[in-house]
């Protein structure tokens, strides 16, 4: 039973390395011009809240929640904490480099 399970999965991760590397260009988007569909959204989703004092000060607050974590060595909780912290204060160049779209 366990051999069929290995095979299943070797034959799905084969597959997803077959797409990987088939995969011919990234969809990235660049910032909507003032005026253009999803520009408000973005307006205020990314520059208002994410790079505002918002994001600064949760990025702060993840980074405080982290050493105290790490102090208390719980790893697995303190590197979810710092990894959310380094999203946070590259928000805007991951929004445009992961093709998110309106």
């Amino acid at each position: 039973m366990k051999f069929f399970k290995f095979k299943k999965f070797s034959t799905v991760s084969a597959i997803a390395a077959l797409f990987t590397f088939i995969a011919t260009q990234a969809m990235a988007i660049t910032a909507p011009a003032a005026g253009s569909f999803g520009y408000e959204a973005y307006n205020f989703l990314v520059n208002t809240i994410l790079k505002g004092p918002f994001g600064a000060i949760s990025a702060i607050l993840l980074f405080l929640v982290t050493i105290m974590l790490l102090v208390k060595q719980q790893m697995v909780a303190g590197l979810i904490c710092l990894t959310a912290a380094i999203v946070l204060i590259n928000v805007s160049n991951m929004v445009t480099a992961l093709g998110a779209i309106y």
